[in-house]
């Protein structure tokens, strides 16, 4: 199994234009906002762009046909980060924000934009041929689905909510991902 950083790297994107520039090599000089120490001394509206430029590049890698925007929302105290589908927005806690370590806020950002790219897998099982519905690729998106429909929020049943496969999955890809452009970050710097 290949993991995340190494699919990053392999990936071919049929994307051209403007779509190309949303790498992480693209946009390292944004991305080195994200060592602490930096992270730290930016205003909000300065990590906001960050987060948006994250955003972009987890968008891309991924394939979500849709625009993505991250804003900066009074949450519940529990709650860092939320995506609604609808709007195709990720907002992140305010105090998260502006006092949240970066790579913590880095891989709240990265779990919400996979919440965006979990939704597409299940639009794309519901749009699929019924003769096709059976193919491995589509189990984790009617699992998925079933779940957005009776999703159990973190306030309900902190149990439940942490277990569901969508956000488990969240979670793994998350962590890795945050790890890559911490990784890719520290890299570019020792050049």
């Amino acid at each position: 199994i290949v993991g995340v950083s190494a699919l990053r790297s392999l990936i071919q994107t049929r994307f051209a234009g403007e779509q190309q520039e949303q790498t992480i090599a693209g946009n390292i000089e944004t991305l080195t906002r994200l060592q602490e120490e930096e992270w730290k001394i930016l205003t909000d509206e300065e990590k906001m762009d960050v987060l948006q430029t994250v955003t972009n590049i987890e968008g891309r890698y991924l394939g979500i046909p849709n625009k993505l925007t991250v804003e900066a929302k009074e949450l519940l105290d529990t709650t860092l980060a939320s995506y609604l589908d609808e709007t195709h927005t990720l907002y992140i806690n305010e105090d998260f924000l502006s006092g949240g370590p970066a790579k913590e806020v880095l891989t709240a950002c990265c779990h919400e934009v996979y919440h965006a790219y979990q939704h597409r897998i299940v639009d794309a099982y519901h749009h699929a041929d019924e003769r096709e519905k059976d193919l491995q690729i589509y189990r984790k998106a009617l699992l998925y689905s079933k779940e957005f429909e009776n999703y159990t929020s973190g306030t309900e049943n902190y149990f439940t909510y942490y277990t569901q496969q969508c956000e488990i999955d969240a979670r793994s890809y998350a962590a890795s991902a945050a790890d890559d452009y911490m990784e890719r970050i520290a890299e570019y710097l020792e050049e």
